[in-house]
């Protein structure tokens, strides 16, 4: 009995295992299926996620070719405006004046054509001590009207003397020259799209703040902010000397340094404030618009006249950003070619009188350019300063960086250089054009975050515009080319750049792109 118990326990435990074997076998046969599954489930998720790549990949490729244009400098004249030669037109106001008003005068235009500026000087020497008419004002207003009309921008200057008598014609009184600026100040803001600079502050033999009794005891202070709060503050005002204008703009005392600092960051009055110099280069002081103190002297006071050299200084900083201009006198070394070259362009210089001194101006046009720069040798010393007054943009380079498959837009980046002595003044404009190649077609109008104004003189300034490259992909046409325009939208005008080739309707030419599809293409039939 105690056999057979055994026995059962035996077989029990036989048939126990064998069940447990047979599980076994069947687990990992569902294991085995299970597994199987696991895998082709990844296989089908990895060809889906190949498949939709290589589509997006398909979809996104998009390649460019960019070509630069060819540039090349021009020292050919061009016109734009603010900045170049000058001439001088003088009415003296009374109330039975016998000059010719502009509109009645057939000289006029042909005076004016060959030049983008006009100084109008306007004489109230007989309204010394009296307000201005109606019947003056009426000719203040039929003078400026008149000149608006040539498109000439006008360099405008009120004065009481015209023979170096100022103390004889001025008004004995303060109070009556503001009431004259008061007066004078909403005609002149009628024609403000026209009227670039205000010189001077009324005052002076020939109206250079010289010669007078009214520069003392703060008065031309009183007088330069009088003006600042009647004249539009688009139009620049102008003092003689850089001593002069450190007077008046108070803020520069506290710089206590030599150079100045940009004017903008001072007063509105000092971002408007600039000079104007009628004894340029004619001695080692520019005929006593310069002095003898050095800057760096712990003791010399901001008003002082300093040094030619601290002065040529001053102005480098100070006239980037507000203009500079004058008349040259006196044959001189000062005014020798390269000698004028050198301080005409620290000093920021973008109008010169046309007429005077015209023994320096001879000397000039006498004098031949000898460099290493091709474009300029042979040329005149007249001719070569002539074209450098004021801003010169030539385009000098361009690049275009888009990645095929990664970038939205392709970055353009253009590099320009101001040859010129100085920078522009006034607000400009600039855009990107591209031009369809198929059908002459602009598709598109890019404005270029970038100010002209500090484009700056003997530098060269790059800008960085975004051209959206994948929308051109999409269109029938594959081939573009991109132009500059660079406008001032105040004077309807484009400014023309000292480049061989010809400005279209939409600028001047950038470069070529061509855009075309990448990947592969599929025959679904």
């Amino acid at each position: 009995m105690q056999i057979n118990k055994i026995d059962a326990n035996i077989a029990d435990i036989y048939l126990t295992l064998l069940g447990l074997l047979k599980r076994s076998l069947i687990l990992k046969q569902k294991h085995s299926h299970r597994l199987c599954s696991v895998i082709v489930s990844i296989i089908v998720v990895l060809i889906v996620l190949i498949a939709v790549s290589l589509f997006w990949v398909n979809s996104r490729l998009c390649f460019v070719d960019y070509t630069p244009y060819s540039y090349s400098e021009s020292g050919d004249t061009i016109k734009n405006p603010y900045v170049g030669l000058y001439s001088i037109r003088g009415y003296m106001l009374a109330e039975d004046a016998t000059f010719s008003l502009p509109e009645a005068n057939a000289a006029i235009d042909s005076n004016s054509s060959s030049f983008e500026l006009s100084l109008i000087e306007i004489n109230l020497k007989n309204y010394g001590n009296c307000d201005l008419s109606d019947n003056a004002l009426s000719q203040i207003d039929s003078i400026l009207s008149a000149w608006t009309k040539t498109g000439s921008q006008l360099i405008l200057r009120f004065l009481y003397d015209w023979d170096g008598q100022n103390l004889e014609s001025e008004p004995n009184e303060l109070s009556q020259i503001l009431i004259h600026m008061e007066q004078v100040g909403p005609i002149v803001n009628k024609y403000a799209s026209s009227v670039y600079i205000l010189q001077g502050i009324f005052v002076g033999n020939w109206g250079e703040m010289n010669n007078t009794t009214h520069m003392g005891n703060g008065e031309m202070e009183t007088l330069i902010q009088k003006l600042d709060d009647v004249i539009d503050p688009s139009i620049f005002l102008s003092v003689r000397t850089p001593a002069q204008w450190r007077t008046i703009v108070g803020e520069y005392h506290d710089t206590k340094l030599p150079h100045c600092p940009q004017p903008n960051l001072l007063s509105s009055l000092a971002s408007r404030l600039g000079l104007y110099n009628d004894g340029m280069l004619g001695s080692a002081n520019d005929t006593g618009t310069y002095g003898d103190k050095a800057a760096a002297d712990l003791d010399t006071n901001y008003s002082d006249a300093w040094t030619r050299e601290d002065e040529l200084a001053f102005q480098n900083d100070l006239c980037r950003y507000v203009p500079n201009g004058g008349e040259v006198i006196i044959d001189n070394v000062y005014n020798d070619f390269d000698n004028a070259v050198k301080d005409l362009s620290q000093m920021h210089v973008s109008y010169l009188n046309s007429d005077y001194d015209s023994t320096v101006l001879n000397k000039w046009k006498e004098t031949i350019v000898n460099g290493t720069d091709d474009v300029w040798n042979g040329m005149s010393g007249y001719d070569y300063i002539e074209r450098h007054l004021g801003y010169r943009y030539v385009l000098d380079s361009s690049s275009l960086k888009f990645h095929p498959l990664f970038d939205d837009t392709g970055m353009l980046t253009v590099t320009i250089r101001n040859v010129g002595f100085s920078n522009c003044y006034r607000p400009l404009e600039a855009s990107v054009y591209v031009v369809s190649d198929l059908t002459g077609d602009c598709v598109a109008k890019v404005p270029i975050d970038t100010d002209p104004r500090l484009w700056n003189s003997g530098e060269s300034s790059s800008f960085t515009v975004p051209i959206d490259v994948r929308s051109l992909n999409n269109r029938e046409n594959n081939t573009y080319t991109l132009y500059l325009k660079c406008s001032d939208t105040t004077l309807n005008r484009t400014i023309l750049f000292a480049n061989t080739q010809t400005p279209t309707e939409y600028g001047y030419e950038v470069g070529n792109i061509g855009v075309s599809r990448g990947g592969w293409t599929f025959d679904l039939r």
